[in-house]
C-alpha cells in the first residue's frame, strides 16, 4: 500500500501529477495516498519524489 510520510513531504507535486489515481494534494498542502493499489505510475513517483517521502 502506498504511504506518504507526511514529516518529510515538501508538496511539491509530482506523485501527484505522476499518479494522480494513487495520489492527491490535501488542504494541508501534502500529498496523501488516496489507493491502495501499488501501480507502475506509483512506483515511477516513488522514485522521482525528491525527498524520499513515499513508501510502497
Amino acid at each position: 500500500m502506498p504511504e506518504v510520510d507526511q514529516n518529510i513531504c515538501t508538496g511539491c507535486q509530482i506523485c501527484a501529477q505522476t499518479a494522480p489515481e494513487v495520489f492527491e494534494m490535501k488542504d494541508d498542502g501534502l500529498a496523501h495516498a488516496i489507493s491502495d493499489e501499488s501501480t507502475p505510475e506509483a512506483e515511477q513517483a516513488a522514485q522521482q519524489c525528491p525527498v524520499d517521502a513515499i513508501s510502497l
